[in-house]
């Protein structure tokens, strides 16, 4: 079970579409990833969720959050519930991530680094 203190904004609800409530990691790249607006995410190596769920909250069309983990997976799921969001976890090795590939896509990798695709 991840620490209580990554994951309490998001249980309690005080995550939200606004980017001072994001967890860090995710406000810190804002700049790098612009607006998430009508976008398909896939977050790469997304452990516990934490970012995964706030890069849901900023508008994406769907987020998908993989990881090779799967205690980090059921994690992930876990808080996905607790927040209520909607976000697919899918248990992968990085090389996996050729399934989950879209168009119109932003992939975010921790940490930081961002990729479109088109």
């Amino acid at each position: 079970m991840p620490p209580a203190h990554r994951t309490r904004r998001i249980r309690a609800g005080r995550a939200s579409t606004t980017p001072s409530t994001c967890h860090p990691l995710v406000r810190y790249d804002l700049p790098r990833l612009g607006r998430l607006d009508g976008l398909d995410v896939v977050h790469l190596q997304c452990h516990i969720g934490t970012d995964t769920v706030s890069l849901a909250r900023l508008g994406a069309r769907s987020v998908t959050g993989l990881d090779f983990s799967p205690a980090a997976i059921d994690a992930g799921r876990a808080l996905n519930r607790r927040a209520n969001a909607d976000v697919r976890f899918v248990e992968s090795d990085v090389d996996g991530a050729v399934g989950c590939s879209v168009r119109n896509a932003a992939t975010w990798s921790t940490p930081h680094s961002v990729r479109s695709a088109s």
